[in-house]
């Protein structure tokens, strides 16, 4: 019953777009930001993020009340990855993976299976420090593959978030605005009364 309810809350407003946010790494690609409906100040968003694999859209739900946690979470790992990316250009490290000490909970992921959205439910964000043989110092989340909740035969090599700068974390931390949305929402209401 709640797979139903989210899917049908995500198939009608799944083009009201409220921001995006870019990752260089994969080229300057911009991933959408989206947005349910507001009710009672509550909403979810739906954030994209780069497929692993042929699945052309994929990526995770966090609903308004988690927000402020998410993005403390994502402030919290800031300091450290300054400060691992400046162990790792003096020691000339390359190639080396660690986690990072940090809890995101878990989120509801989705993809589209042809022309089908499909959920998975509670699957963990586990981000880590990332030196590449290269030299780039990154933070990743790298999820797995994700199995419909509706039908195992449906299933995607799930998504990426990989972030190279700090910068890039504060525009994703942006993208995440729930302020914006709540005005968005007061201001087409207004609009909506007009015309009863």
């Amino acid at each position: 019953m709640i797979a139903i309810a989210i899917l049908i809350s995500f198939a009608c407003y799944a083009d009201d777009k409220v921001s995006d946010y870019s990752m260089s790494y994969f080229g300057e690609k911009t991933y959408d930001v989206e947005v349910s409906s507001v009710k009672n100040g509550n909403f979810t968003f739906y954030i994209f993020c780069e497929p692993k694999g042929n699945t052309q859209k994929i990526g995770f739900s966090l609903k308004s009340k988690k927000v402020e946690e998410f993005c403390n979470q994502l402030n919290t790992i800031k300091p450290k990855f300054e400060e691992w990316s400046k162990t790792a250009k003096e020691n000339n490290v390359t190639d080396y993976d660690k986690q990072f000490d940090t809890d995101f909970g878990s989120v509801d992921a989705f993809f589209l299976y042809g022309s089908k959205w499909c959920f998975t439910y509670n699957i963990r964000l586990k981000p880590y420090f990332k030196v590449t043989k290269d030299g780039e110092c990154l933070i990743v989340f790298n999820v797995g593959e994700l199995t419909s909740s509706s039908n195992r035969f449906m299933s995607s090599k799930g998504f990426m978030i990989v972030f190279k700068s700090i910068k890039e974390i504060d525009d994703f931390i942006n993208a995440l605005d729930t302020q914006r949305v709540i005005k968005k929402s007061e201001k087409d209401q207004i609009k909506d009364d007009l015309f009863k």
